[in-house]
């Protein structure tokens, strides 16, 4: 459909108004609607810009807690080795069974002091920890 049949349909057909006298306020309607159309794409494209931002926002928070748990987990493990570890060299002392460094129960120690370290994401840096999530 063209421009011309399109007025023609609303009465512009020459009698009254001449197609010609209407371009101007034609054009001025046709930027009015471009112009509100650009401004609702802005809006759109604004909105969208936002809610992917607050998604990753949120994400970036779920990724925070589920490091802290991971990090709880490890420091309470450590913790509860080291303690184990403590209970079984007094138990060992107050038994007589030798917990030096080169004695089985004193490497089992060790052993087990490394294994705590290894968990703890303090003894690990937390930093480094963190970039590697």
């Amino acid at each position: 459909m063209t421009l011309y049949t399109i007025l023609s349909t609303c009465g512009v057909d020459g009698k009254g108004q001449r197609v010609e006298d209407l371009l101007a306020e034609c054009l001025g309607g046709l930027m009015t609607v471009a112009r509100a159309k650009r401004i609702w794409f802005e809006e759109l494209e604004r909105r969208r810009a936002e809610r992917e931002k607050e998604i990753k926002a949120r994400e970036d928070f779920a990724r925070m807690v589920q490091q802290l748990e991971k990090w709880l987990e490890g420091w309470n493990k450590a913790k509860q080795i080291r303690e184990f570890v403590a209970a079984f060299q007094k138990d060992c002392t107050a038994k007589g069974v030798p917990t030096t460094e080169d004695s089985p129960k004193g490497k089992w120690i060790a052993w087990a002091l490394r294994q705590a370290d290894r968990c703890d994401p303090l003894t690990q840096g937390l930093g480094s920890q963190q970039a590697a999530a």
